[in-house]
């Protein structure tokens, strides 16, 4: 369970990365489930959706005293209860939550080939431009537009016209959302084979 930490920019806010090495048994004991989430758990069919489940619950019960019980609202977006905003995402073996007193949105993506022949789905043409088909710029301009769309909670969400992304830093991405006047900034980092994007606010 090695845990990593990235300084957020936030004062309220705990950002929280898990790289799953446990087995199935041996989450279940960090999770410490409570009796519905052991029927959700034992709902799935695919192992590793289930690891990736119980992976987000463990890390959460090891970094905190108290135990946070993840609900899931009509869209599927995730919630606890209180003030306090959370966003998950895995990808491979890693998973990461972010809980903050902002909004938030997180996404983590393994950087592979596939990429290339997905990206005209999400990127537009300045975009692609932009990135001159190298495929670390084309992951990462998709984990933005993830962890954008978790932030704005929306679902009438086109990722090629809505979420436009112009400008690339060594540690942010910033562009514009079509229905907001302010421009966005998400910040960005890697661990291992994967990229790491989020933004609160």
């Amino acid at each position: 369970m090695p845990l990593y930490s990235f300084n957020t920019g936030g004062s309220n806010c705990d950002f929280i990365v898990w790289k799953q090495i446990e087995d199935t048994h041996e989450l279940e004991r960090l999770a410490q489930l409570t009796d519905k989430e052991v029927v959700v758990c034992n709902s799935f069919k695919n192992d590793k959706r289930r690891r990736e489940w119980l992976s987000v619950r463990a890390a959460l019960n090891v970094f905190y005293d108290n135990k946070i019980v993840i609900k899931y609202r009509d869209n599927g977006a995730p919630y606890v209860d209180g003030s306090r905003f959370i966003s998950i995402s895995h990808s491979g073996n890693f998973v990461i939550a972010i809980l903050s007193d902002k909004r938030v949105g997180v996404d983590i993506e393994q950087n592979t080939a596939r990429i290339h022949r997905v990206a005209p789905k999400f990127l537009n043409k300045t975009e692609l431009q932009l990135c001159n088909q190298d495929g670390f710029c084309l992951t990462l301009l998709w984990c933005v537009k993830e962890a954008l769309f978790k932030h704005q909670g929306r679902s009438d969400v086109d990722f090629s016209e809505d979420f436009i992304c112009s400008v690339i830093s060594d540690s942010n991405v910033t562009g514009s959302i079509s229905w907001r006047e302010s421009d966005f900034m998400v910040q960005y980092r890697t661990i291992e084979n994967c990229i790491v994007a989020w933004i609160i606010d």
